[in-house]
């Protein structure tokens, strides 16, 4: 690792006192928090700069999204992924969830049935149910210390009459999964045979380790690209998850219209000033950073995994090649996910989350997020091999 990466994100940020989800919390002073999924690190540079100018200027009136914002995401999108991207398929909103919220009831209706694997981020079921539709569960195979899709079982649940939609989430949040070229096109073209429309969450997108590649779930062309929706942000990427902002990919002129209009009706189709700025900084000028704080979170990761190995022999941590959120199971140590969360808290100082929020197969594991300085895992490691 270059030594600039090391002094760039070695810098001591404070979050106490910012109202952070994450770090101001009861006793926050004496626990060090590995929970909520954002970073621990300064945004970028640029970013930084392009929001300065902003409050610089004053004036805080309404807007329009200029064409830099959607230009900014069609070349990144060609450059990172290569994927061509039409100008006509990108639809903003004030963020992914309410997206995902918007597209469920734009081409939904209630008492459907909608495909999730779990376990997977908690707001998809949450969303599903407060929306009068029923998650059906395609849990996911954990096999040899790793995630597999039970394709089987997909294709029986997607025959159903009453199933509409899947969300599908890409890299997978908690488990860390970046889904292959052959496992996307298996999986949609399941669904598009049996009118599935899926709606494919890739907000970690660009944070993918190793030989890993991510693919865009409508990049494919022809009916998966058609009866899908990818939905997306710069804010896990560059840190900047305060801004709330959205984007979704929509080829679909039929599903795009209908999408829109909901937004429309909900008053979730704006996005602020500094969510354009944000984007257009981070797209066009922080690569750069990206590439480090990559570095320098798999250093983290590598440091974990093999404590954990060493000193943990009854945990394993799933391989992570996606996120920066590492799954650990700790099934065979005795206590279930609640139980190691108290134990972790109340005894050693420690927040982590628990598997049991993403599912009931997520019992028995933990998820750790590792966006983090080196020396604040370090300390967390320290704890951890004094714990009687």
């Amino acid at each position: 690792m270059q030594d600039w990466i090391i002094q760039f994100f070695d810098v001591h940020v404070s979050r106490l006192g910012t109202h952070s989800s994450k770090w101001d919390r009861p006793n926050q002073d004496k626990v060090l928090p590995f929970s909520v999924a954002d970073m621990d690190f300064y945004s970028p540079p640029a970013v930084i700069n392009s929001l300065s100018n902003n409050i610089r200027h004053g004036v805080f009136g309404y807007h329009y999204v200029p064409e830099d914002y959607f230009k900014s995401i069609i070349e990144w999108f060609s450059r990172r992924h290569n994927y061509n991207i039409l100008r006509e398929w990108l639809v903003c909103a004030s963020g992914v969830d309410v997206s995902i919220s918007t597209i469920i009831k734009s081409i939904t209706s209630q008492g459907d049935e909608i495909i999730i694997q779990e376990p997977v981020y908690n707001m998809f079921a949450s969303c599903i149910e407060s929306s009068g539709r029923t998650a059906m569960i395609n849990n996911l195979i954990y096999r040899d210390n790793k995630y597999y899709i039970d394709f089987e079982e997909l294709e029986i649940m997607a025959a159903r009459e009453s199933c509409k939609a899947m969300l599908f989430c890409s890299p997978h949040n908690p488990i860390g999964r970046v889904w292959s070229e052959d496992e996307i096109s298996q999986l949609g073209n399941i669904c598009a045979r049996h009118g599935v429309i899926v709606i494919s969450d890739e907000s970690h997108c660009d944070i993918i380790w190793g030989g890993n590649k991510h693919i865009p779930f409508s990049k494919p062309t022809g009916n998966i690209q058609c009866s899908s929706v990818v939905c997306f942000s710069p804010s896990k990427s560059f840190n900047i998850s305060g801004i709330k902002q959205g984007v979704m990919i929509i080829s679909n002129a039929h599903f795009r219209e209908k999408i829109k209009d909901s937004l429309k009706n909900d008053f979730a189709n704006d996005i602020s000033i500094f969510a354009i700025s944000s984007l257009i900084a981070a797209y066009n000028d922080s690569e750069w950073w990206l590439e480090g704080v990559k570095d320098y979170i798999y250093r983290n990761y590598k440091l974990f995994r093999k404590y954990i190995f060493r000193y943990l022999p009854k945990c394993k941590v799933v391989e992570l090649q996606g996120t920066y959120l590492v799954w650990v199971d700790i099934s065979k140590t005795g206590f279930n996910s609640n139980q190691i969360l108290e134990l972790l808290s109340n005894k050693v100082g420690i927040i982590v989350n628990s598997g049991s929020i993403y599912g009931k197969s997520g019992e028995g594991f933990i998820r750790v997020n590792l966006a983090c300085k080196y020396s604040m895992l370090k300390e967390a490691i320290r704890r951890l091999k004094y714990m009687d």
